[in-house]
This record gives structure tokens, sequence and C-alpha cells, in this order.
């Protein structure tokens, strides 16, 4: 038996890693493995872990890491929440809509740190929303967009599948880079483990998958 314990972000290990944990057990059927959802940036060199999947800036220096995705924001609804609104033509207009927060920013930034970053490089800054909503993860954001009740900031690793079905919509289509990223994080003796390389390879494959922004017709600001 092959046990490994992997923390992640609670939004990531639902909405990425879960969904896929199907084609890594063809690949290690003797694996056993404990997903701990992590809430807020942690130290990984402080913890009992295998593998780590941490959202931020700077992962700790101590252990090997590497860039697994790079994320990207963008707004997004529920098309039956945009239908029934006033049309939504430039980013100034999201003023007169409920607004969706999540906290779970990367460290050291303001619970609206997504939004104001993506407002800030669409160049309205300055509007201030007649409704907010805000919520601890970007999953409880993203849940509250798909039961139609205003529009979330969606980070693109979280919602490229729900935008592919058509489940969500993104009323402004314009991805920005995030300052935080994915990165990968183990120990420097941990690929000595035996399936422990596989599965670190499957991660990477796993990321590769993924489409950039530019490739759903969203142009990136920066």
């Amino acid at each position: 038996m092959i046990d490994f314990r992997l923390h992640a972000g609670p939004s990531f290990a639902s909405r990425w890693l879960i969904p896929r944990l199907g084609t890594l057990y063809a690949l290690l059927p003797d694996l056993q493995l404990h997903v701990i959802g992590t809430r807020d940036y942690f130290d990984p060199a402080e913890l009992d872990f295998g593998l780590a999947v941490a959202f931020t800036q700077h992962p700790a220096s101590s252990l090997h890491k590497e860039v697994l995705l790079q994320e990207y924001l963008t707004p997004i609804c529920s098309p039956e929440y945009l239908a029934g609104n006033r049309f939504l033509k430039t980013p100034a207009d999201l003023a007169s809509w409920t607004l969706l927060y999540h906290s779970d920013t990367w460290p050291s930034t303001a619970h609206d740190g997504e939004w104001s970053l993506w407002l800030h490089e669409v160049g309205a800054q300055s509007i201030n929303a007649s409704q907010r909503l805000f919520f601890s993860l970007p999953n409880l954001a993203i849940e509250s967009a798909l039961a139609h009740q205003g529009i979330a900031m969606g980070r693109m690793c979280l919602i490229q599948e729900l935008l592919a079905q058509g489940t969500l919509v993104s009323p402004l289509p314009s991805a920005v880079k995030t300052p935080g990223r994915y990165y990968l994080v183990y120990h420097h003796d941990f690929p000595g483990r035996r399936g422990a390389q596989a599965m670190i390879e499957w991660l990477r494959e796993e990321a590769t998958k993924l489409r950039p922004a530019r490739e759903l017709s969203f142009w990136a600001c920066r």
C-alpha cells in the first residue's frame, strides 16, 4: 500500500483535484491518498505531508518547489443571472450589479484583492458595486454564482469546465494574471518514496492539459 498526504486549498481540491483522481488511481491502484483541504496559506515546512499544492507568491524556500499552474481571473455568472439583469457592456457597468467576493486570495492581500486587481487592470478601479456578498473560499463564491446570485471573480483553473459546459459564462471575457500561482511543493527526499515520482508526474501532466486563457477567446490584460 502506498500512503501519501496531499495538502491543497479546499476550493482547488474540490474543483481541480478531485475530478481527476480517477486517472491517478488507474495509475497507482494501491494508493491510499489523504487529501487535506488547508484553509489559507500554510507553511509546508511545518507540516507532516508528502505533497502540497500551495497558491502563493513565495512558497517555503527550504523545500522543492515548482510552478504547477498559472492562474488567471475573469468575472463569471450564470446565464440565467445575465439574462435577467440589465445588459452589461463595460467593466464600469458592474457598479449596478451584485458582486461576489471571496477572501481566500494570495497572502498579504485584502479580502477584495482579486476584484480590485481585475478592475484596476481593465481601468475601472473606481467603481462601487451596489450590492456585495462576501465568502471565505473561492468555491463558495462559485456556488453563489451558480445559484444566480451575482457576478463572482473566477479563477480559471477552477472554472474552465463550468465555462466549457455553459453552466457559467463570463459577461466581460477578459483574463488578468494573478501574482499568486499554484506551486507543487515537497520535501527533497519525497521522490525517493515508492510511487512518489509517478504521482508527481501525474500532477504535472494533468496541469499541462489545462487550456491557456487565450485559447478560450479571452484577452489577457498582462
